[in-house]
């Protein structure tokens, strides 16, 4: 699963407090981030909730933003600027909790995040070369200055993948478990033997997948740039800028730094208004002021896409796997078998990065001609309950596309997204007039809460659930 390793967020060992963190460090801050992943989302989702409740209860804690879905959670917690504790206090109150979290979930680290201070766009004819040059060339110039804290880039990446066919797994009597085993201690791919069959015929990694290198699929601005975003201490704004000037640009790559009027993309959330983070409402209430919310998304989404120019994102589909605990538990799967199962429900929804001698590698499991071909995948080699034969996928779990989702939430209560692009060259004009649209809803529906947030307000929530 992806790590928010582009917010310096890594998911840890469960301890009776979270690592990796340095109270004092960073005392005071504004706005620090609580991330976390898992293999189901409901898992996220519980998670969630009960992280949301305990920085809630932390002094000088004004608002609370977060995001769920198949990939993972994250948490954004704002305070009052002359908060005391900041990002100890929020650390402190999540050690309170962690036996609380659902099984599978880790304590995380809690990071402080700082100002946006740039916003690049780095243009070229070919955008992976455009990519290279950022990695090699701007990331080390940027990284250099003094106050600089992390550097955000997307778009242009490519990416080893490894599409696994369940029909040749089938006919090979192959189950994904040894081949990722085969995977992280292969020290040659294309050589790599899974095992060794009947009369010594050895069956290869390349039988049953194809190897190959590709887009990440990391979006690229509109204007077709790489996105590099520098965060730091505001002081570091001219040495940011000496550092790239320092840098040779190859001819036809274009640097440009941008400003908060080159946004994008906005995002447009519709909740109820919150009050008190602390205050439970009635469950009749808020059922009501739930459709209230429908009603107002509906409001907000025809007056958005009334404006020229406007346009909405729709999500796609992906394979999701729901492992069945109760079989699981059943067939009495040995401790090794369970966690395969783990990396099998991974690679079934967004595909699973492994960490091998070769760099990071996404495996993916390729679509079968028929979904019996998929279900019929061998993951373990036999049952443990009496009864002989192999597991087979559908043994442990069910198979469906479904629409990808986020589960938003503001304040401890669930929001309605809606994700707005711009035309070029009408993006001032489009933004001013959703902000008067807007307002005039607000006026409308009193008890509904809607607020616009740009990319840099979600860029940690965006890591993890695109």
């Amino acid at each position: 699963m992806r790590l928010l390793a582009c917010v310096g967020v890594l998911l840890m060992a469960a301890s009776c407090a979270l690592p990796g963190f340095m109270p004092g460090a960073d005392e005071g801050p504004t706005r620090v981030v609580v991330a976390l992943t898992a293999a189901e989302a409901e898992s996220v989702g519980k998670a969630i909730v009960v992280v949301e409740s305990a920085v809630a209860r932390v002094a000088g804690v004004v608002s609370v933003r977060s995001v769920a879905c198949a990939t993972g959670g994250a948490v954004i917690v704002d305070q009052q600027a002359d908060s005391s504790g900041g990002a100890t206090a929020i650390h402190d109150a999540l050690t309170a909790v962690a036996a609380q979290l659902p099984v599978g979930i880790s304590p995380l680290r809690v990071n402080a995040l700082t100002d946006d201070v740039r916003l690049l766009s780095v243009r070229g004819g070919d955008v992976f070369a455009v990519r290279a040059f950022v990695d090699s060339e701007l990331l080390p110039a940027i990284k250099s200055v003094g106050g600089v804290a992390e550097v955000l880039v997307s778009g242009g990446r490519r990416e080893r993948k490894l599409r696994i066919d369940p029909e040749r797994l089938l006919a090979a009597n192959v189950s994904l478990p040894e081949v990722l085993t085969a995977i992280r201690t292969a020290s040659d791919l294309d050589k790599t033997v899974i095992k060794t069959g009947p009369g010594g015929l050895k069956i290869m990694l390349r039988d049953v997948s194809i190897l190959e290198t590709s887009s990440a699929n990391e979006p690229v601005r509109k204007d077709g740039g790489i996105e590099v975003r520098v965060r730091g201490a505001p002081s570091s704004r001219g040495g940011i800028d000496k550092a790239i000037a320092s840098v040779t640009v190859p001819a036809g790559f274009f640097v440009a730094v941008l400003d908060e009027d080159s946004v994008e993309v906005v995002t447009v959330l519709v909740s109820r208004n919150t009050g008190d983070l602390r205050q439970q409402g009635d469950p009749v209430i808020a059922a009501a002021a739930d459709s209230a919310v429908d009603a107002a998304f509906a409001d907000v989404a025809a007056a958005a896409l009334a404006i020229p120019g406007v346009h909405t994102f729709r999500r796609g589909r992906h394979l999701q796997l729901t492992l069945d605990r109760q079989r699981l538990d059943a067939l009495g799967l040995t401790p090794a078998e369970r966690s395969g199962l783990a990396d099998v429900s991974a690679v079934g929804t967004s595909g699973l990065e492994l960490s091998s001698r070769h760099g990071p590698l996404r495996v993916l499991l390729g679509t079968a001609a028929t979904p019996e071909a998929l279900l019929a995948t061998r993951v373990a080699p036999h049952r443990r309950d009496g009864v002989d034969g192999d597991v087979r996928l559908f043994d442990v779990a069910r198979a469906a596309y479904v629409e990808e989702q986020r589960n938003e939430r503001v304040d401890l209560r669930p929001a309605r997204r809606l994700r707005l692009s711009f035309d070029a060259g009408v993006r001032k004009r489009a933004l001013a007039d959703l902000d008067s649209r807007l307002e005039a809803i607000r006026g409308a529906r009193p008890g509904i809460g809607i607020r616009v947030e740009r990319d840099s307000d979600t860029a940690p929530l965006d890591a993890v659930c695109p």
